[in-house]
């Protein structure tokens, strides 16, 4: 089974997640940069963590680099804040690319909350509640270690990591099951 890391990437706080498809995954968070950083500073922060630190924490390097999509539609950021999160997206991927010798996959969040969760689409202010429960129900967080851009990397993990463990697949979202 391939060694999956997942990205939530943002400025204040990049959440990961990352291990084989038929193993409970871990999972963390990493601030690349505050409000009082620029976006070479946060670009320079991220490439540290993706070259040096990154390896260390996932134990290699990953078989598949799997990165929410930084472009649905903008979610409601600023013109500013969508340029960073596309420039992180950019760079992230040419980092995956360089280091894994493979195509870092692009996955769209209500593709892989339907997958996760069983639905796709929420109401404003409900779909990273129902993330977070899901996660809380699987056990890969707990009350004390919930952190939103946590729970979106271990979303995203999972979609990608039901290609190969269908068990990992919300019971709803399950294609010819009950």
């Amino acid at each position: 089974m391939s060694l999956i890391l997942a990205l939530d990437l943002s400025k204040s706080s990049t959440g990961f997640a990352y291990g084989r498809p038929d193993d409970a995954p871990r999972s963390g968070s990493v601030r690349f940069g505050t409000p009082h950083h620029t976006e070479a500073d946060v670009g320079a922060k991220a490439l540290v963590w993706l070259t040096k630190e990154m390896p260390v924490i996932v134990g290699g390097i990953p078989d598949v680099v799997a990165i929410e999509a930084a472009w649905e539609g903008n979610g409601g950021n600023s013109a500013h804040t969508s340029a960073l999160l596309l420039g992180l997206q950019f760079m992230v991927q040419g980092v995956a690319l360089l280091k894994t010798g493979r195509q870092p996959r692009l996955i769209k969040v209500a593709s892989a909350r339907k997958i996760f969760t069983g639905k796709g689409m929420y109401g404003k202010g409900e779909a990273k509640p129902a993330v977070q429960a899901r996660c809380l129900e699987l056990g890969w967080l707990g009350h004390d270690t919930m952190q939103p851009d946590r729970a979106d990397a271990l979303c995203i993990w999972a979609a990608v990591a039901s290609e190969q463990n269908p068990d990992l697949k919300h019971p709803s979202s399950r294609k010819g099951r009950a």
